[in-house]
């Protein structure tokens, strides 16, 4: 896990030149002409509430983009203000982001391994918003890190999830073999077609299934198998 870390110790100083960034650029807004400023401005403004979700489309951003530029040019005198506040906005944002990761960056790394282990090694992003509290895209984000490092393999099946092989070294082997045929068929398997993809004792697959579902791993579903981290998920097919 060491380069995971040290990916999450870099990013806060990343946010923290970003935000410093920000207000070098709006300070040199400043000098700038007023119609300059009054489009910076708005456009600063459009983005923001674009991005907390209060502006959908782009017909409607561009209308609100034209009219706040009108409303800036009309009052100058207040439009310095507004550039200052949206600096100042910018790069407490920033220092509050890397304040946030540098205190739970590390931990939330953990975090997931433990989550990948408890389903088997197998995750969606949407638990780690459920469980840990992360944005949609920081659950994205995180589990992409984990691909690029080496760490986990993603997979489509209707939707994208991701493996984490590492984690199930507390199985058995059969109980790993029927997990990783469980996670390539979201759509779950009838203990018939276990047996006959393994070749092996009907006895010995039904002991690995039972173990699994008593771990908590495994969902029976109207007589098929399936991943539990598969039965919060709707969208998942062949």
């Amino acid at each position: 896990m060491r380069d995971v870390r040290r990916v999450v110790e870099v990013a806060p100083f990343v946010r923290i030149l970003a935000g410093f960034g920000v207000v070098v650029f709006f300070l040199v807004a400043l000098s700038a002409p007023v119609w300059a400023k009054a489009v910076v401005a708005a456009l600063i403004v459009v983005l923001a509430a674009y991005w907390l979700g209060f502006i959908r489309g782009v017909r409607l951003a561009l209308a609100v983009l034209a009219v706040l530029a009108v409303v800036f040019l009309l009052f100058p005198p207040f439009l310095d203000v507004v550039i200052l506040f949206e600096a100042l906005g910018a790069v407490g944002y920033a220092l509050y982001r890397a304040y946030e990761q540098m205190v739970k960056g590390p931990g939330i790394d953990q975090e997931i391994i433990s989550l990948a282990r408890e389903y088997g090694g197998v995750l969606v992003p949407d638990v780690l918003v459920y469980r840990l509290g992360l944005t949609a895209e920081e659950a994205l984000a995180a589990l992409e890190r984990f691909v690029q490092l080496g760490y986990a393999r993603r997979y489509y099946r209707g939707v994208y999830y991701y493996d984490f092989p590492g984690t199930r070294s507390h199985l058995t082997e059969m109980q790993q073999r029927v997990v990783e045929v469980l996670r390539d068929n979201p759509q779950g398997v009838t203990l018939a077609e276990l047996v006959a993809a393994f070749n092996e004792p009907m006895e010995s697959v039904e002991q690995a299934l039972r173990d699994l579902v008593d771990r908590g791993i495994v969902n029976e579903e109207g007589g098929r198998y399936k991943l539990k981290i598969f039965s919060r998920v709707k969208a998942v097919g062949g």
